[in-house]
């Protein structure tokens, strides 16, 4: 079983409850650390990648609304960033044995939507309906936030919850957009869902429907952008190496590397 992980989701709620701290980074590092570790137990994981948001991610030079109405990972608005704290997090996860990958142009959901497809026994951890356009039989979501313990999420359950099954999902997002992605609306949810159930695909209810046809024409350009936003990369390569947290040499740097994180020294007389 792999763990695939969303870093920045995590990141953010590390960063959230870590309290008052000397040395944040090392209060958000040890939290995100035991909520990892917590998740992969619950499923019973060999291996773990924790993927973050690259720095020049496609989406944006395409549409520079995208995801402009978001937060930027601040507990205030002139505060510091969560973002502030990633570079030590990721230095602090390698010395853990804990792999994690950051690639320019992609987002951490391109990442692990290439990871559940390209592998046969998957779960990712996350909250986000992106993730239920490439669940499968083999794959499936933990939302980590649930108690007592994380909840399941198949790809019998994305229809009862979405209002359509996987092979949809795609479709969906397309034309009834996304308010916290900042991606446009063609149409409302239930009129795009009835759509679909009915024509099969966005594809079959274009060629069925010669009213919906010219409507989608007339905005053929924010159609066509909205689906490339949403669709999800899953070619990207990932290797997934076995943690090496329980063996060898590098269980002492990450030991090391915890104390002096959690621990400073104090710059004090004693």
């Amino acid at each position: 079983m792999i763990l695939g992980i969303d870093g920045n989701f995590f990141l953010h709620r590390a960063f959230f409850t870590q309290g008052s701290s000397v040395n944040p980074t090392a209060a958000i590092a040890r939290r995100f650390v035991s909520m990892v570790c917590k998740d992969a137990i619950f499923v019973k994981a060999r291996r773990v990648i924790v993927a973050f948001d690259g720095n020049r991610v496609f989406r944006y030079g395409l549409y520079k609304e995208y995801k402009s109405n978001r937060h930027k990972g601040k507990l205030h608005e002139d505060g510091p960033s969560c973002y502030d704290h990633l570079g030590g997090l990721m230095e602090y996860l390698a010395c853990c044995g804990l792999p994690s990958v950051q690639l320019s142009k992609y987002e951490a959901d391109d990442v692990l939507c290439s990871v559940a497809t390209n592998n046969p026994k998957v779960t990712i951890s996350v909250r986000d309906k992106d993730a239920y356009q490439y669940l499968r039989p083999g794959v499936a979501l933990i939302d980590p936030i649930t108690k007592p313990e994380p909840t399941w999420i198949r790809h019998t359950d994305v229809e009862r919850i979405f209002g359509v099954p996987p092979s949809l999902c795609v479709d969906l997002q397309t034309l009834a957009g996304d308010k916290i992605d900042n991606i446009q609306s063609l149409v409302s949810k239930a009129k795009a869902i009835r759509g679909l159930k009915t024509h099969g695909s966005l594809r079959q209810w274009l060629d069925n429907d010669p009213e919906f046809r010219r409507e989608m024409r007339a905005r053929k350009d924010v159609l066509q952008l909205n689906r490339t936003l949403v669709k999800l990369v899953k070619d990207i390569q990932v290797d997934i190496p076995t943690p090496v947290w329980n063996h060898g040499p590098e269980m002492t740097l990450a030991y090391t590397k915890w104390r002096e994180f959690c621990n400073p020294k104090s710059r004090g007389l004693f």
